[in-house]
């Protein structure tokens, strides 16, 4: 009987470990404060890709939300993508701050230009 306990247990874990979501690159790690937090984390990741109206950041948290944004195509600002809520965005040397809601992002400039300088 525990032989067959520790394998259903080795089974599950195998699962599990199957089914768990890659870990992201850590370049694409992004500083971010979730729910309304105080402190920034760098425990986002961001995703860039083309569509055929332009450019879009999804920006991917660690609980396994998402945010998407649609990218200027001058690579100098970016818009909630959802429309649900408007972004807010100040610019400053090192990075964009974003906020949507109760959710603040510091994204780097590179993230929104297609050649990501």
């Amino acid at each position: 009987m525990r032989s067959a306990v520790s394998a259903a247990a080795l089974l599950l874990t195998a699962c599990s470990q199957e089914n768990a979501a890659p870990s992201p690159d850590p370049a694409s790690l992004i500083e971010c404060a979730l729910a309304g937090a105080a402190a920034f984390k760098r425990e986002c990741a961001g995703e860039r890709r083309e569509t055929a109206h332009g450019g879009v950041l999804t920006v991917l948290h660690p609980n396994g939300g998402f945010r998407p944004f649609a990218l200027a195509d001058d690579g100098q600002s970016l818009t909630a993508a959802d429309g649900a809520q408007t972004a807010s965005v100040m610019k400053h040397e090192e990075a964009f701050e974003v906020t949507v809601g109760l959710d603040r992002y510091r994204i780097p400039p590179g993230a929104l230009s297609r050649d990501g300088d």
